[in-house]
């Protein structure tokens, strides 16, 4: 990647915000911010973990509305997964 106005910079990043629904203004936000590379490892990070719990809600109410029991209860166990790890690195960090 080179500078942040650079093409194909601009280019990852549209598609990330059309896959993930990121708000226009955290992106703005972002990159009149002089961002680290952690910082943005960090960012990836969120919007990826926050992409699969996205991907999981659809698929909840697919099964919900399908009456897809056993396939439900098979993505709310993976979904409860990926929030108490979620919760525990957020109390790790906040101790």
């Amino acid at each position: 990647m080179g500078k942040v106005g650079s093409g194909w910079e601009w280019f990852g990043l549209v598609q990330t915000i059309c896959y993930c629904n990121i708000p226009f203004y955290l992106v703005y936000l972002c990159t009149l911010m002089k961002t680290s590379a952690v910082e943005r490892e960090r960012l990836n990070h969120i919007n990826i973990m926050m992409k699969g719990l996205h991907e999981r809600n659809n698929q909840i109410y697919e099964h919900l509305i399908d009456r897809e029991y056993e396939e439900l209860k098979s993505v709310l166990k993976e979904q409860v997964g990926e929030l108490k790890v979620l919760l525990d690195s957020l109390e790790d960090e906040i101790n």
